[in-house]
């Protein structure tokens, strides 16, 4: 088998597809080592399938210990088994020892492994048995030179096994600290072993698929979702912000098969269906192993919409009582509904719904149990206790009910989680992106008295902030506001504040308002036809009307920005109608425009009904030739270009050039397709135009709601444009294409855009960067260039990747560039101010990775200090000399 060396067109996602493949058959021979140690090298780096070490574990069997020597060797063990955990959990893994880490060299193996013992040990820690193998492999070098290297395969767990958690306490240090406590969950990220500690850990490692390399995984434009029935969100959401410790909770409670239930409970206003609702987003958009179904039911009757100030109506209202809350969930849970319509005893529903979440693996949500009845609430959360422990008692993937209330209604602590309002930091950031959203520019900081009085004064609760923001908006100042807040109940503040609203707009103002209102969603010009007015004035009145958050940005397109008016405000539309001079002639001219708009709608609809009933009967030609033609009659809907790119994608083989210019015509005629980007990547993809994902793509990067898989599809594009570059011996070209994926992905997190696939993005900038900082050291060979790598170290550390491989590098290489100056003839004033000023650079960096090397030993910060004590005497030789 040929290797492959790190000079050549060298692809890291290639190695992990090969290696992931050989995991899956539980491969234990040369091809992996191959993969592993080319031309008698180990790899430069590790990944999240494979890991160097340069001894295993003390084997025990017929050794007599003392208690120190056993302590050591138990801590050895468990060191061990926390990896196989985390490559377990993850996509298993590689482990190959007799392999020095600094410099990363084969010294070979020796001794003896016991395998059984691991796994034993694995089994004791995890009450699962994970049946490690290993083998030991010969080897030669370049020079011929043997070695032995002993391979350690851990297969991965099965999407549908449980993840695997540790189930006690891990041995102590002299300090009676356990290596880990039980409960902690172990997963791969990168090139180290982890701690689940952020909800994005749960979300990849429940995922049904994400823990996947293949080519296939790596050009998916589709995420799998749960089957649900999710209502629409709260009109006013505008990010999801803290509350992570929660959500973590949340994830373990989901992956403990023990605990079938859990309320979420605190006072009104504090957040509890934000934080549910944003959980059960990630459950449904993960897809966990086991559970089959997502169903949401609500008896609330309204919903306070603090930023606008009013109580709105819930878009519906699933049950009144016990009852009525049992038949709800059968009926979603796929019960004829002739079978639980006239039955009324709870005993019988109970039952029955106690063997529907026995065959069919759910997950309940029930918000807001507190709008009935206290004695029903009590009655309601005990009777769904009952179902879900007597069904998991059965059942292979137990159901799970989580409830948000504001009592706790008898639940056990195990069983409850109570929340409180936003803690300081969260709560400024929440502050900030509300004011943005309504255009409210505050004149305090994140860090200033009044941000804490604000936050003491409204406890942290998100409602009762937006209600302050609120008026804010309307003028008050915000020492006014906490004040009127306060000595206000919420009926109060809300009446008066939307008052004010329809006193400060003008007439011109308020037929706009009516006018959007009645249409929802609307463009400019069908506002300037209905209200025969010039589209100049109808700017200002719009840019008024959004000031007070009475309007809002829609979706982009051919035709310009679309004009949204909050669900609330339509609700409102009888008192702003009471306001206009001439409402029966806007009313008919809004339907008549929305009756030109919606005969578009239908035509497009009822053909799309159609081409899909073809792709289900398996005719994909015949579904073309219809989609080909409702073109032709209809050539300026975009949704219908959109339908006929999807009909080119669904032929055998794809026609992907097709449908390149089918979604190309598309977003010219203002398509409103949901999934028309995702198809527009899938057919750059089958064209290979990488160049064309980036180009597609760029205005979404642009806005504030990018969602993250973009920054996938675009990472993919600068991986194949760098591997591209360098199969034609461009490597600088190559460098460039990694350094502005990696940076752009960097950016990604800072704003806030990495949501849902935190993980993944984190390994594509760490790759990408080390693959830049690789490839600029293997350009730049001359010693008198290599100032160029330590500028691109020093890039990197300034994007937040600062492994250890690459500082010792970048330091070597200021070094040996320094000392080729010095081998000059001439005094070089220039090159002298330069490298102090690049000292002092490296003291910033040193500075940084102390706080670091606290916790895993004080190595590199030795070997860089030394490092630039060694240059700093060679600047201060080199000053003494004549210039």
């Amino acid at each position: 088998m040929s290797t492959r060396t790190e000079n050549t067109n060298f692809s890291i996602t290639e190695l992990k597809i090969e290696l992931h493949a050989l995991i899956r058959r539980g491969a234990l021979d040369e091809r992996v080592i191959n993969l592993l140690i080319q031309d008698g090298e180990p790899l430069q780096y590790e990944r999240q399938l494979w890991d160097y070490k340069l001894k295993q574990p003390t084997a025990t069997k017929n050794q007599s210990l003392s208690p120190e020597e056993k302590a050591v060797i138990d801590r050895e063990w468990a060191n061990m088994a926390k990896d196989v955990v985390s490559f377990h959990n993850s996509y298993g893994g590689y482990i190959a020892f007799g392999v020095r880490d600094s410099p990363r060299t084969v010294v070979g193996y020796e001794g003896l492994f016991d395998v059984d013992e691991l796994n034993k040990r694995v089994l004791g820690f995890t009450k699962v048995d994970i049946e490690c193998s290993f083998r030991v492999l010969e080897l030669a070098s370049a020079s011929g030179e043997k070695f032995a290297i002993g391979l350690l395969l851990i297969p991965q767990r099965s999407d549908r096994d449980q993840i695997t958690v540790m189930r006690k306490d891990g041995p102590v240090d002299a300090n009676k600290k356990p290596l880990f406590p039980k409960g902690t969950v172990f997963l791969r990220k990168g090139d180290s072993c982890c701690r689940a500690e952020e909800p994005e850990d749960f979300q990849f490692l429940t995922s049904s698929g994400r823990r996947s390399f293949s080519f296939a995984n790596v050009q998916s434009v589709s995420t799998p979702t749960l089957n649900n029935n999710l209502p629409p969100r709260d009109a006013s959401f505008v990010r999801f912000v803290g509350r992570q410790t929660d959500t973590v909770e949340l994830w373990k409670w989901f992956l403990d098969a023990y605990a079938p239930l859990k309320l979420v409970a605190g006072l009104g206003g504090v957040g509890k269906t934000t934080l549910v609702r944003e959980f059960t987003e990630d459950v449904v958009t993960s897809s966990p192993s086991g559970i089959e179904k997502v169903v949401w039911l609500s008896a609330k009757v309204a919903v306070y919409t603090a930023i606008q100030g009013k109580y709105q109506l819930a878009s519906r209202v699933d049950f009144t009582d016990v009852v009525s809350l049992l038949k709800a969930v059968l009926v979603e849970l796929g019960e004829p509904e002739q079978n639980v319509l006239e039955l009324n005893d709870q005993d019988e529903l109970l039952d029955i719904l106690t063997n529907n979440l026995t065959l069919i693996p759910a997950f309940l949500v029930v918000d807001d149990l507190d709008s009935l009845p206290l004695d029903l609430q009590q009655e309601a959360f005990h009777s769904l206790l009952q179902a879900f422990t007597r069904s998991a008692a059965k059942a292979e993937k137990p159901s799970k009910c989580l409830i948000t209330a504001r009592l706790d209604l008898g639940a056990s602590p195990t069983q409850l989680l109570r929340i409180r309002g936003l803690e300081l930091k969260d709560f400024s950031e929440y502050v900030t992106d509300t004011a943005e959203s309504i255009e409210l520019t505050l004149n305090f900081g994140a860090d200033s008295q009044l941000m804490k009085r604000f936050h003491t004064t409204t406890e942290g609760s998100p409602t009762f902030a937006s209600a302050v923001l609120r008026l804010m908006a309307l003028g008050d100042q915000i020492e006014n506001a906490l004040n009127r807040w306060k000595g206000g109940d919420g009926e109060e503040v809300r009446k008066f504040a939307f008052e004010r609203e329809l006193k400060t707009l003008t007439d011109g103002q308020i037929r706009t308002l009516y006018a959007a209102s009645v249409l929802g969603e609307c463009y400019l010009e069908e506002l300037e036809a209905i209200l025969n007015t010039n589209q100049a004035m109808l700017r200002d009145t719009v840019a008024e009307l959004r000031k007070y958050h009475l309007m809002s940005s829609g979706a982009g397109g051919a035709q310009g920005i679309s004009l949204l008016v909050p669900t609330s405000l339509q609700l409102m539309r009888d008192i702003i109608r009471k306001r206009v001079n001439d409402p029966k002639r806007i009313d008919d001219e809004c339907a008549r425009t929305r009756t030109q708009s919606a005969s578009r709608s239908i035509i497009a609809s009822r053909i799309t009904q159609r081409v899909v009933a073809l792709w289900q009967a398996d005719d994909p030609n015949l579904a073309l030739d219809i989609a080909k033609q409702a073109v032709r009659e209809n050539p300026q809907v975009g949704d219908l270009h959109c339908l006929l790119g999807r009909a080119h994608l669904r032929t055998d083989p794809p026609n992907y050039q097709r449908a390149e210019v089918s979604f190309r015509d598309a977003q010219e005629f203002n398509c409103k397709r949901p999934e028309h980007m995702q198809l527009w990547i899938e057919a750059k993809y089958g064209l290979a135009d990488w160049k064309g994902i980036l180009d597609i793509t760029k205005l979404s990067v642009s806005q504030k709601s990018t969602p993250s898989d973009i920054y996938i599809h675009r990472a993919n594009a600068y991986q194949e444009l760098a591997k591209e570059s360098l199969a034609v011996g461009n490597a600088k070209t190559a460098a460039n294409w990694y350094l502005t994926g990696g940076a752009e992905i960097n950016e990604a997190f800072d704003h806030g855009k990495a949501v849902g696939n935190v993980l993944e993005l984190k390994e594509r900038k760490a790759e990408f960067l080390s693959q830049y900082v690789f490839i600029i050291d293997q350009t730049f060979k001359n010693a008198d260039e290599h100032l160029q790598i330590w500028f691109a170290v020093r890039d990197c550390f300034d994007l937040m990747v600062r492994k250890p491989s690459l500082l010792r590098v970048g330091f070597s290489r200021l070094q040996t560039w320094w000392q080729a100056v010095c081998r000059r003839g001439d005094f070089d004033n220039k090159a002298l101010n330069l490298v102090e000023a690049q000292v002092n650079e490296a003291k910033k960096i040193i500075s940084v990775q102390k706080k670091y090397d606290q916790y895993s030993g004080d190595e590199l910060t030795r070997f860089m200090m030394e490092t630039l004590a060694l240059i700093s005497t060679d600047i201060a030789n080199y000053s003494e000399r004549p210039r």
